[in-house]
């Protein structure tokens, strides 16, 4: 993929990425430490416990400051790090961090009902019709937004849990292809998921697969057939600079512990240089991967 995503009027915001985590990290380290000189012998074990897992967030912290630097913050001629997966080594550990854009996601608050039907059925769920559970998407959102802008009046994916009739099977089949962050109600053909994009309204197979050679082919024309495909489904398919991004960070730290974390993020200003949109700690299923 030749298309730059990260934005194209992007500030310098190297000042303050890694520096304002180390310093944070330095300033816990040191306090715990003093602590445990007067900690009481029970429960010094459970102290040192407490100490390592604080190795763990800081890898965490750090891994997410990199992705940020990589998006919104590194120039390399002119380019911006493409989303991906990388490995990175750090002093007391390592992370694994991977990175796509939030607009690969079909925005439940913004999205139309023939979207939400076809991407319903992709997904295979079967505890209501299709069109049933895009209108009762919409009808939530509605009830959300009094004024029916559908600006955000989901905040969660899981909101749809209230959803009369969803099983919960269906949403957990749904949710690795919805979000709530990603502001429009159209999906990025550079980065939208196969299933994502064959539930395009009107959207061929022979066109799925033609915009899925070109990602492969990563060159100039292979663009152009992209951005030639996204015309003519300009309803569903935006040629925009992706702005969001979402970062899955897998940490091993020296002493053996292991966490996960997501975030959604956005570019920020010069004294914020990023915004985190959403964190949460995750399970760590595949302890292997990345580990020392």
């Amino acid at each position: 993929m030749m298309r730059a995503l990260g934005i194209s009027d992007a500030r310098r915001h190297d000042a303050g990425y890694v520096t304002i985590s180390v310093l944070l990290v330095c300033s816990l380290l040191a306090t715990i430490a003093a602590g445990l000189l007067t900690t009481p012998r029970p429960t010094l074990g459970r102290s040192l416990i407490d100490l390592q897992m604080i190795e763990v967030e800081a890898l965490l912290d750090s891994g997410l400051d990199v992705a940020a630097y990589r998006l919104f913050g590194a120039e390399a001629g002119g380019d911006f790090w493409q989303p991906g997966t990388e490995t990175i080594a750090l002093e007391n550990g390592r992370v694994v961090v991977e990175t796509s854009s939030e607009t690969s996601r079909v925005d439940v608050n913004w999205a139309d009902a023939d979207f939400l039907a076809n991407l319903y059925s992709e997904v295979g769920a079967t505890s209501m019709p299709a069109a049933s559970f895009a209108d009762r998407v919409l009808a939530l959102r509605s009830a959300g937004d009094p004024q029916g802008q559908a600006s955000g009046a989901l905040t969660t994916i899981g909101d749809l849990a209230a959803m009369e009739g969803l099983a919960p099977g269906d949403l957990a089949r749904l949710a690795p292809y919805l979000t709530v962050f990603g502001g429009m109600g159209q999906v990025d053909p550079w980065s939208a998921d196969r299933l994502v994009l064959r539930a395009v309204p009107e959207i061929s197979l022979r066109e799925v697969e033609r915009i899925l050679s070109a990602r492969q082919a990563r060159s100039t024309t292979a663009d152009e057939t992209i951005i030639e495909i996204a015309r003519d489904h300009a309803d569903y398919l935006s040629t925009q600079t992706p702005q969001r991004f979402r970062v899955t960070i897998d940490a091993w730290a020296g002493n053996g512990l292991a966490g996960r974390a997501e975030a959604v993020i956005e570019d920020g200003t010069d004294q914020d240089p990023f915004t985190v949109l959403a964190w949460a700690r995750r399970p760590i299923a595949d302890t292997g991967r990345g580990g020392r």
